[in-house]
């Protein structure tokens, strides 16, 4: 029996993610092909191109989110490395992950966030209370306008 070392199995796992992509990605093409071919051609064309629109749509959501979360992770990162709060990067992966979530997320990442870094010392939470209320306008009103 061979011994399969943790680069193998990620490398295998990436493998088996990326083939099941394939075969979602042409599933999902033979079903549109399907569908859209028992329509009217006049219709057929309306709908191929208001799906190709709400495509582009949620994929520059999708992206524009992933970047707005990256940029919130970043500024954190610094922010509190620089103040020598610790676990810098535990905070920065924190505020990017729940970041994502529509409304509530900055809130959510930032509170506990400026607690933690007012347990360090009062300088560094209202510095980090300040940046994050900072970061908030931006990206509410530079990033992501409507």
């Amino acid at each position: 029996m061979a011994v399969i070392t943790p680069g193998e199995a990620a490398g295998e796992t990436a493998a088996a993610a990326h083939t099941r992509r394939v075969r979602v990605r042409a599933v999902a093409a033979a079903l549109r092909t399907a569908v859209l071919g028992v329509l009217p051609p006049e219709r057929s064309e309306r709908y191929a191109r208001v799906a190709g629109e709400i495509n582009r749509s949620l994929t520059g959501y999708a992206l524009g989110n992933l970047l707005t979360s990256l940029i919130a992770g970043v500024v954190v990162f610094t922010t509190l490395a620089a103040l020598g709060v610790p676990f810098p990067l535990l905070w920065a992966l924190w505020v990017a992950l729940v970041d994502f979530l529509p409304m509530i997320g900055g809130a959510l990442a930032g509170i506990p966030t400026v607690f933690f870094a007012a347990g360090h010392s009062l300088t560094a939470g209202i510095v980090t209370l300040i940046v994050f209320m900072t970061y908030t306008q931006v990206e509410n009103h530079v990033l992501t306008t409507s």
